[in-house]
């Protein structure tokens, strides 16, 4: 299996897994096994699920996890990420909270975090357009609060992407 293949790799630092729609299931688990895995990317892919997440904390070497654009990432997934032990961590575009953003601040090794600020008026909008469950994002009070808490982390604050900025 190709991730198999990965996970062995003597000199895997840096793994980039970008747009990947269908990783296979299990694919955090193999991964856990690279003794040399220091950054892993997974922007835009899916599924990607807590469980995942928890398999990566065994990665002895990971100081950097990017879970950019991924949609279930949300505040379940706290528990999880607070077993890792990275240092930077971009949950840019997810679904996190400014409570899930606070709950991260316990994370000891975390030095840089980057995440989406959205403005209140489109937390509501998001709150009123999403029928099955509450819209979840940070607004610039949780920003406020999370250095307030952990003024040692630098934290990238990205705007949302909008439509008008594609074009």
């Amino acid at each position: 299996d190709g991730m198999e293949s990965l996970a062995a790799l003597p000199k895997l630092n840096y793994l980039q897994l970008r747009m990947i729609f269908n990783l296979p299931d299990g694919f955090a688990r193999v991964l856990s096994k690279s003794k040399s895995l220091q950054s892993l990317t997974l922007d835009f892919s899916k599924p990607v699920s807590a469980r995942d997440v928890e398999d990566l904390a065994a990665c002895p070497k990971l100081h950097s996890l990017r879970l950019s654009g991924i949609e279930s990432v949300d505040d379940s997934f706290i528990p999880s990420l607070k077993m890792l032990k990275v240092q930077r961590l971009v949950i840019d575009d997810t679904r996190i909270s400014d409570d899930g953003l606070k709950e991260l601040a316990s994370l000891k090794s975390l030095k840089n975090i980057q995440v989406t600020v959205r403005s209140d008026g489109e937390i509501e909008a998001g709150r009123k357009a999403s029928a099955n469950h509450r819209a979840q994002a940070i607004s610039s009070k949780g920003i406020l609060e999370f250095k307030h808490l952990r003024p040692d982390v630098l934290v990238v604050e990205e705007q949302p992407l909008r439509e008008l900025d594609l074009l």
